[in-house]
């Protein structure tokens, strides 16, 4: 409730600009909503948010512009979805059933599997595509490829894990 009349308070006086530091961190699920309902309110009256946090979850869902820092350097600035485009990390949801080797005939064959996930309505696929990925770059746009395959949208967190790894393997980043 605190951090609820601080945030009205700050937002009282029309600010361009308004800094927050772990603004839900200790909070339960109703006060994070009305946290992120009161930031988007306030956004849409033109006023800018800076807003530290290290729940992914909570970013990918407020944010409309992202920076992350390693080590006091910035690693990437951007948007979400800029962010998602540029990891060669790519989820699929393979229908219950279908085999991996179905996944295939989207990607390259120097493609691996990062993670699989199963479950009673199929499995949940994590790839690294290959530098040969011609089939799958051109797909546009997520959702259902065929054959019960479908493309999903990868989350911050993933998106941030396959960047953090690859800024400790290389200088791409």
């Amino acid at each position: 409730m605190k951090r609820k009349l601080a945030l009205v308070r700050a937002l009282v006086h029309s600010p361009e600009l308004v800094i927050l530091d772990e603004p839900t961190a200790g909070l339960d699920a109703a006060s994070k909503y009305s946290m992120r309902s009161l930031v988007n309110c306030a956004r849409s009256t033109s006023c800018t948010f800076l807003i530290a946090t290290q729940d992914l979850w909570e970013a990918e869902r407020i944010a409309t512009g992202i920076t992350i820092l390693r080590n006091g350097e910035v690693m990437y600035t951007g948007s979400y979805a800029e962010l998602c485009a540029q990891t060669p990390l790519r989820k699929f949801r393979l229908g219950c059933g279908v085999e991996l080797e179905r996944l295939w005939a989207y990607v390259s064959a120097d493609s691996e599997v990062v993670r699989q996930e199963e479950d009673c309505l199929g499995a949940t696929v994590l790839v690294h595509v290959g530098k040969k990925a011609t089939c799958l770059d051109r797909h546009s746009g997520l959702g259902a490829l065929s054959g019960g395959v479908v493309e999903l949208p990868l989350s911050l967190e993933e998106a941030y894990l396959e960047m953090d790894r690859l800024g400790r393997d290389s200088d791409d980043w």
